[in-house]
């Protein structure tokens, strides 16, 4: 198209679903832009050649040329694209496959900005590289949580303390019990690891129940904090494997 604006960004995929025969609607975090939509036409053709259908899987990371016009209400198109990680663990082993899905969804839910935040997305890359790594992560889910939250402006403040039980509904620790509070023994543990460097609060011991109801109660955070966040779906799924 004659005098189409062009764009380079890196970007993480958050999601695509299918759009006519041949086309992907992608949702993605992008360095420059923040939260995009795409039209990525003809992809899913047999014989495409460039783009690739197994580029668009939830948290592909890619180097890639969009279309960029401001104030457009036109789908912007993704022009190239090309792999910049390529996360074997994460795609063959099933654990840290499920994890992934379920953060997919959730920085598909918790990320709504349209601007660019270079720091939350190089967070985001530095997660995917962590699962990447890590042989043994029980507490990865948690700690990427939290370490999420302070880019998004809601980290909890233990420094504002009235009490010792958690409330993901007001964000702080209170004295009384309220419909929402989480249990002494969570609220304990989410206090001390409010206290930890991220080494610490990645290796801190946590028995699975408390791990389970701690990461169930931050989501629940999340969904009072933000407007519009969803559940992701594959919380149960989580649950199952680290709770």
């Amino acid at each position: 198209m004659a005098g189409t604006p062009y764009l380079q960004s890196p970007l993480v995929v958050l999601s695509s679903i299918r759009y006519g025969e041949t086309s992907l609607i992608v949702k993605a975090y992008t360095r420059e832009l923040g939260i995009q939509t795409y039209l990525v036409r003809g992809v899913l053709k047999p014989k495409k050649s460039g783009l690739r259908s197994a580029y668009f899987q939830p948290l592909s990371c890619l180097d890639a040329v969009v279309t960029h016009k401001p104030n457009s209400d036109r789908l912007e198109t993704i022009k190239e694209a090309k792999p910049s990680h390529a996360f074997s663990q994460i795609r063959s082993d099933v654990v840290k496959s499920s994890t992934a899905l379920f953060l997919a969804e959730l920085f598909s839910a918790a990320l709504i900005e349209q601007q660019q935040d270079y720091d939350l997305f190089d967070y985001i890359i530095g997660c995917l590289e962590l699962l990447e790594e890590e042989k043994s992560f029980p507490n990865y889910l948690i700690v990427t949580l939290l370490g999420l939250s302070k880019h998004l402006g809601i980290y909890p403040d233990s420094s504002l303390s009235r009490g010792t039980l958690f409330d993901p509904a007001t964000g702080q620790f209170q004295r009384e019990t309220s419909k929402y509070s989480l249990s002494a023994a969570v609220s304990i543990k989410l206090n001390e690891i409010l206290g930890m460097n991220f080494d610490k609060a990645m290796t801190t011991t946590i028995d699975k129940k408390t791990r389970g109801e701690l990461l169930e109660g931050l989501v629940g955070y999340y969904d009072f904090q933000l407007a519009g966040f969803r559940k992701p779906k594959s919380l149960e799924v989580i649950r199952g494997l680290f709770g």
